[in-house]
């Protein structure tokens, strides 16, 4: 679970927090997707459309508007970035 900057608790899954804290781990850094897929489910297979399916889970649960995310930014054809601002 996370603790917001509110004191919200949240609650996330072992594959969401995984993918948050690489994310967060590199502010600013567009992460490849292949590279977030290998890091979070090494050996065990994972792929883009698990990951897409992590972040979307994320963003319901973290961002104030997930249909225009604030902290986890999509950048097409790249993969994922998040940003603190």
């Amino acid at each position: 679970q996370i603790v917001t900057g509110n004191g919200r608790t949240i609650k996330l899954t072992s594959l969401e927090f995984r993918v948050l804290h690489l994310l967060m781990s590199h502010p600013g850094q567009i992460m490849e997707t292949s590279l977030i897929v290998d890091r979070v489910w090494g050996m065990l297979g994972g792929d883009s459309n698990l990951l897409k399916n992590v972040v979307y889970r994320l963003r319901r649960k973290i961002e104030p508007d997930p249909a225009q995310p604030r902290y986890i930014q999509s950048i097409a054809g790249e993969g994922y970035m998040f940003s603190a601002t």
